[in-house]
């Protein structure tokens, strides 16, 4: 339409000048018509230039309204709901999206939360051993029984579990070294 229009500005342009050349020639009343003619056929055809690209941009119009619309997000609140309005597939899409972010997010907490509960058992199951192989040395009253204070407990805990596996595999023999010395003195008693 653009380059239509240029023409035609320039087609009027062109006969206004003629108009302006001629106008001695011709009376104020006749100029003064002629003008007013070429005004009235200028309107026409811009009417009809914009007619013709009317339709044209009114569905580039409608196109990119109706584009914008079903990419926006559009979530009616709650009282439209009720007559049936519902989100669009831009809001569907970004919830989903949403939800899978964040339910990523949880399962990673989830994950780091099982890994601390699990590395927390192992360390409660070690002591609730040590404490065992106390409890039965005490018990067999032939050995006295290994106590390990909390600050070589502490050191051995960072020592790594290699050294908790040997000191308990240790207590575990004195263990069983006290029952078979009690059971020896059971027999000869």
């Amino acid at each position: 339409m653009l380059d239509d229009l240029e023409a035609l500005n320039e087609r009027i342009y062109e006969l206004y000048g003629r108009l302006y050349e001629n106008a001695e020639l011709l009376t104020k009343k006749q100029s003064d018509y002629i003008a007013d003619r070429l005004f009235e056929q200028y309107k026409k055809e811009y009417d009809i230039l914009r007619l013709n690209a009317e339709p044209d941009r009114a569905a580039a119009q409608y196109r990119a309204e109706e584009r914008s619309a079903r990419l926006m997000p559009y979530s009616p609140c709650w009282f439209m709901r009720l007559f049936g309005k519902k989100k669009n597939e831009a809001a569907k899409l970004i919830e989903r999206e949403v939800e899978k972010a964040v339910g990523q997010e949880f399962a990673t907490r989830e994950c780091a939360l099982e890994t601390l509960d699990t590395e927390e058992d192992a360390r409660q199951e070690t002591d609730t051993e040590e404490t065992s192989t106390e409890i039965e040395c005490v018990s067999a009253r032939e050995e006295p029984a290994v106590n390990v204070e909390p600050q070589e407990r502490g050191e051995a805990e960072e020592q790594g579990t290699e050294q908790s596996d040997s000191n308990s595999i240790e207590n575990e023999q004195r263990a069983a070294q006290a029952e078979g010395r009690q059971g020896a003195d059971g027999a000869a008693g």
